[in-house]
């Protein structure tokens, strides 16, 4: 609940929600049918990160055409305005995957050089981590998260290696 206040609070733009409950039966699934997101998908069980990110994926592309795909974790907190706007305006001008500075984390990336897009200066790391990752869209008409991984995920560090694989930044 928490994760979505903060999102819609310190967004700074208006956004589709796309959510996949897996199965969750700690009071989740009722509280998201009086949330109300775009799209809920619910599933029984817990199919795992990769093979739920994939199946969003296909829900979002058979009802719009978008320009970036933002990954958003429910233990994800926004702490400033327009966070969701200001990170997809620089997508979309650099062409790049991007997150917010994360704060909180045990092992915090070390960056490995410093790059401007526009006036912004960003950090490039080695690995961004899935918890809000802003993603190009024309990147899932290449790929794909493999759904055989773990379910709880390594969908961040594939698609980052991919997108290194890419010459991406």
């Amino acid at each position: 609940k928490h994760a979505f206040e903060t999102l819609h609070a310190n967004a700074g733009c208006q956004f589709d929600h796309f959510v996949l409950d897996q199965g969750s039966d700690d009071g989740t699934g009722e509280w998201l049918d009086s949330y109300e997101p775009t799209v809920l998908i619910e599933e029984r069980e817990n199919i795992g990160v990769c093979r739920a990110l994939n199946k969003l994926l296909d829900v979002a592309f058979e009802i719009d055409d978008y320009d970036v795909v933002v990954k958003f974790d429910n233990d994800c907190e926004l702490t400033q305005q327009d966070t969701l706007r200001d990170v997809v305006d620089l997508v979309m001008e650099g062409g790049c995957i991007l997150s917010p500075r994360i704060l909180g984390l045990r092992n915090t990336p070390q960056p490995m050089r410093e790059l401007v897009i526009g006036t912004e200066p960003i950090l490039d790391i080695p690995q961004i981590g899935g918890i809000f990752m802003a993603v190009p869209a024309w990147v899932y008409d290449e790929f794909r998260y493999d759904e055989t991984s773990p379910l709880y995920g390594l969908d961040d560090v594939a698609l980052c290696q991919w997108w290194r694989s890419q010459s991406g930044t």
